[in-house]
C-alpha cells in the first residue's frame, strides 16, 4: 500500500471511529498493522474469496454485498484488564483497563449481520496464545451494529497456513464437525441456523 492510499485508509479508519461514537483516534503517521502478519493477511484474503466471501476494507464496506463479507481492520469496542495487559506485555498506558480502540483483522458479516472475527497473525504464531485477544474481540462489536448474536458466535485465529475455529453455536460433535471442516480447507459462510430452537 502506498503512503497516499494508507493515508487514505487512516482518514477513513478515524472517520468511522468517530461515526460509531467511540472517540478514540488512530495514532498520526500510523499506516496500520502491515507488516510481518502481511502475508498471512494475503493468504486469508485469497481463501476467503475462493469460498465465496466478498471481502474489502472498512472504508468501503456494504454488508450486503454478497452473502458472506470480510471487513478488513474493522475497529471494535474493547475493554482490556490489567491482567490481560500484563500477560500481552501491553504497557502501562492501557494497564487501567480502560476501553481502548481495537481492531478485528476481519469482522464477518452474513446476510447482513455480524456474525464472526478473524484474528491473522504471522506464520509461526501459537494460535492458541490468541484466543483471549479473539474472544474480546468477539464481544467488542459496537451495539449499534446488526449481529447474530453477542457474542459473535464464529472465532477464528489464523496465520494463513493454519485456521483454528471455535463455535460458539454449538458444542461437543458440531463444533468438532465445524472444526474438521475448517481444517479440510471448507471456509465457506457458515450456517448460522441455531439448531437448538
Amino acid at each position: 500500500m502506498g503512503d497516499e492510499a494508507a493515508s487514505k485508509t487512516i482518514h477513513n479508519q478515524h472517520a468511522l471511529v468517530r461515526n460509531l461514537g467511540m472517540g478514540a483516534t488512530i495514532p498520526e503517521g500510523s499506516t496500520g498493522r502491515m507488516g510481518s502478519e502481511q502475508k498471512a493477511r494475503e493468504t486469508i484474503d485469497r481463501l476467503l474469496t475462493q469460498a465465496g466471501w466478498t471481502v474489502t476494507d472498512v472504508s468501503s464496506a456494504d454488508v450486503h454485498a454478497s452473502r458472506g463479507v470480510a471487513i478488513r481492520e474493522f475497529p471494535l469496542h474493547v475493554t482490556r484488564s490489567p491482567a490481560a495487559n500484563a500477560v500481552e506485555g501491553k504497557g502501562a498506558e492501557v494497564a487501567s483497563g480502560r476501553s481502548a480502540p481495537q481492531y478485528a483483522d476481519y469482522l464477518l458479516y452474513i446476510d447482513g449481520k455480524a456474525a464472526g472475527v478473524i484474528e491473522a497473525k504471522k506464520v509461526g504464531a501459537t494460535l492458541t496464545g490468541v484466543e483471549i485477544q479473539s474472544a474480546r474481540y468477539a464481544k467488542g462489536l459496537p451495539g449499534t451494529l446488526p449481529a447474530w448474536r453477542r457474542p459473535l458466535p464464529f472465532i477464528y485465529e489464523s496465520i494463513g497456513l493454519e485456521t483454528q475455529f471455535t463455535n460458539g453455536l454449538h458444542s461437543g460433535f458440531g463444533q468438532a464437525a465445524a472444526r474438521d471442516r475448517l481444517i479440510a480447507g471448507d471456509l465457506g459462510a457458515p450456517d448460522v441456523t441455531d439448531e437448538t430452537s
